[in-house]
């Protein structure tokens, strides 16, 4: 699989992985107590989960853009991976801003295919906890092997 190819699978996985779990746990359960369970959870989620998530992806686009002049940087542009984890570190903002929003809306509307549409969305952020952790994870061993190959001793 080419590099296209396998970044646009990275973002197309997430959504399938998602639906898989939703339909999943709605063959498992009554999908209506799945509504009323998750809606009456919704400012907790959005207080708890989202929020968090939020401010900390928030946190780690700063602070690998402030480090963004540093030799291991140009590396990662030069390879061509900069702008790739520039862009998931944004659409983690997105998620996580996106299901802020929509679990605060759940909690006010009662509105069944709303309540689980916003249930599959917060799948969805829990699926991309996981991508967003191992991208912290790859850049890290990449930074690694920057320093080995240039000889840097932390």
């Amino acid at each position: 699989m080419n590099k296209k190819m396998t970044i646009w699978w990275g973002y197309i996985s997430e959504p399938i992985l998602t639906t898989l779990i939703f339909l999943l746990i709605l063959y498992a359960f009554d999908s209506a107590k799945v509504a009323s369970v998750f809606r009456n959870s919704a400012i907790d989620i959005a207080t708890y989960f989202s929020s968090i998530m939020l401010a900390g992806s928030i946190a780690f686009l700063w602070t690998f853009y402030s480090k963004s002049d540093t030799d291991f940087s140009r590396w990662l542009y030069v390879k061509g991976a900069f702008n790739t984890y520039l862009t998931a570190y944004v659409v983690a903002i997105g998620i996580y801003i996106s299901l802020l929003v929509l679990l605060i809306f759940c909690s006010k509307i009662d509105y069944y295919l709303f309540t689980l549409f916003t249930f599959w969305f917060f799948i969805l952020g829990l699926v991309n906890v996981y991508t967003f952790i191992r991208n912290i994870i790859d850049q890290l061993m990449l930074n690694m092997e920057f320093n080995r190959v240039n000889d840097r001793n932390p």
